[in-house]
């Protein structure tokens, strides 16, 4: 399987993961009125990490049936990508450090945060074609990542809604 065949696969399951998403909100027993701050960060957090994922992983093909360069082709998937990474990263940052959000799994978190930073600054430089050429693979692993930190995040809610609850 070429990652190529794999981005159809990464699109069904940021579906899913919107889904549960909903199912979250859906199911909360108060109203979306009294969701704190950080729960409602960490819903619109993983929402956009599904829409990028979503939108990434099949503009490849609506490119590539234009039969554009594989510099477009590619590299505007990478470009929309990393810069959309990137703009969260920052707005998460900027969210702990004004201690409105919590890191509820620093050991893991942290590591994850700091790499998915690093892999996005990555494919921001192979989107323009001068770290790496434009690569679907490169690409792919940018998807799964964001996949991870999505299902993490995910967790995390389900874990500070249940303490919600619970007071």
């Amino acid at each position: 399987m070429t990652p190529v065949d794999a981005l159809p696969t990464v699109a069904e399951i940021a579906i899913t993961l919107a889904g549960f998403i909903g199912l979250i909100v859906v199911f909360k027993p108060v109203s979306a009125a009294s969701w704190s701050e950080e729960e409602r960060a960490r819903v619109g957090f993983v929402l956009i990490l599904c829409i990028l994922v979503l939108l990434c992983s099949l503009l490849p093909f609506a490119l590539d049936g234009l039969q554009l360069s594989e510099a477009i082709t590619w590299g505007l998937p990478l470009f929309i990508f990393a810069a959309g990474n990137l703009f969260l990263g920052a707005n998460m940052l900027i969210r702990v450090k004004t201690k409105r959000i919590r890191i509820q799994f620093p050991l893991i978190s942290w590591p994850i945060l700091f790499a998915w930073i690093v892999l996005n600054i990555t494919l921001l430089f192979s989107s323009v074609g001068t770290l790496l050429p434009f690569s679907s693979g490169l690409l792919l692993m940018g998807l799964l990542w964001n996949l991870m930190i999505g299902a993490i995040t995910l967790t995390a809610l389900m874990a500070q809604t249940m303490e919600n609850d619970s007071d």
